[in-house]
């Protein structure tokens, strides 16, 4: 009886066991599909954050590129309007002497005229 009961402690010990290893087995396999999974998705996720970086990285090309030669086209602008800026003075400069050549040349004739004008108003109160 003795061997029996032993027998049957040792087949329900061994049926636990068994029953415990299938479950910590199903924990284990079920454990490791998600693992699995998230693996696949962390690296669906690093192929569109690398796809994010370089499309990130060629606007920032463009981008510097853009800004170089906008920067080029306003020192071209200012180069221009420092252009401008320099025949306008000298215009302004030319346009002041020729206004008071203009002006001594009235002041000569204004002069020269005078005593033609006196003459004339001689003659016609005469």
């Amino acid at each position: 009886m003795v061997i029996e009961t032993s027998m049957n402690e040792s087949i329900l010990k061994a049926i636990y066991f068994t029953i415990q290893f299938l479950f910590i087995g199903f924990l284990l396999v079920n454990s490791t599909k998600r693992s699995s999974n998230m693996l696949v998705h962390s690296e669906e996720l690093t192929q569109h954050v690398t796809e994010v970086l370089a499309a990130t990285t060629e606007s920032s090309s463009t981008l510097s590129k853009n800004v170089y030669e906008l920067n080029h086209n306003i020192q071209d602008s200012q180069l221009g309007i420092n252009q401008i800026n320099a025949a306008v003075q000298n215009l302004r400069e030319q346009s002041g002497f020729f206004l008071s050549l203009i002006e001594q040349t009235e002041l000569q004739k204004t002069k020269s005229l005078r005593p033609l004008s006196k003459r004339i108003t001689l003659l016609i109160t005469v």
